[in-house]
């Protein structure tokens, strides 16, 4: 099963636009703002579940082709890995299993003993992963893991 439907509900609307998609009985929020990571997660974690997770539901390929088409002008998107220079979790506190990283990645170790990469976002060009400083300004995927009854699909 797959749907799309623009984010019409104004009270799940963050700034300008948004759509969700659901896969599987999982509904993904895709949101070309721009925002921190940390902005992101507080509003995925307010008005969804949390920030994107790939854990074993995640339906990889799904999201990658959805975000692809609806983050066109940009570069990476936030999802919900945060990392010290050891330890990789997700924001909800679990352990990061499944990794996909780009080639090199992630690189900010070194980086990190200076606090710049301790987040993740996923790469729009194949779908893989980079440490990204958390302050810089991505659009982001918000997950909920059943199908979203509060919003209507087309």
């Amino acid at each position: 099963l797959f749907q799309v439907n623009p984010s019409a509900n104004k009270k799940n609307a963050l700034l300008s636009s948004g759509f969700f998609a659901t896969f599987d009985s999982f509904s993904y929020f895709f949101y070309s703002d721009v925002v921190t990571r940390q902005t992101a997660v507080n509003y995925c974690m307010k008005h969804h579940r949390n920030l994107l997770q790939n854990d074993a539901s995640f339906n990889r390929s799904k999201v990658y082709a959805q975000s692809t088409s609806w983050f066109m002008d940009y570069s990476q998107a936030w999802i919900g890995v945060y990392m010290t220079a050891t330890v990789r979790y997700w924001v909800s506190g679990g352990a990061v299993t499944y990794t996909n990283w780009s080639s090199g990645e992630p690189n900010g170790q070194p980086d990190n003993l200076y606090g710049n990469e301790f987040c993740a976002a996923m790469v729009l060009e194949d779908g893989t992963w980079a440490d990204e400083p958390c302050d810089k300004l991505y659009p982001f995927i918000c997950f909920d893991g059943l199908y979203n009854k509060h919003f209507s699909h087309i």
